[in-house]
C-alpha cells in the first residue's frame, strides 16, 4: 500500500516537477520565450543569466517562494548589458 501511494505522489507531481526540471536550464527559457513570440526574448542576455533564491521575505515581512527565480540581463547595442535586467519567475 505504501508503495503504490508513493507512485501516485510521484505521477501526481510530475507537470510540475518536470516543467521546473526543463526550465533549470537557461537556453529552455529562452527556448519557451521565443516559442510564445517574445520579442524580449532576443534582447535578453542568456550567457549572463542568474539563478536566484527562491525564498524570501519580502519589505512587509511577508514570505514568498517561487519555483525558479532568473535574472536575466538586457543586451544593449553593442551587446552588452546596461545595468538592466529582467526578474523572471
Amino acid at each position: 500500500m505504501r508503495r503504490s501511494k508513493r507512485f501516485l505522489d510521484i505521477i501526481r507531481e510530475f507537470p510540475d516537477r518536470g516543467d521546473q526540471w526543463l526550465l533549470e536550464t537557461p537556453e529552455n527559457v529562452r527556448g519557451l520565450l521565443l516559442s510564445f513570440g517574445v520579442e524580449l526574448a532576443e534582447r535578453l542576455d542568456f550567457t549572463r543569466v542568474q539563478r536566484m533564491p527562491t525564498r524570501f521575505i519580502s519589505g512587509n515581512l511577508h514570505k514568498h517562494e517561487a519555483d525558479l527565480l532568473y535574472r536575466i540581463p538586457y543586451r544593449s547595442e553593442e551587446g552588452q548589458g546596461r545595468g538592466r535586467s529582467l526578474s523572471m519567475s
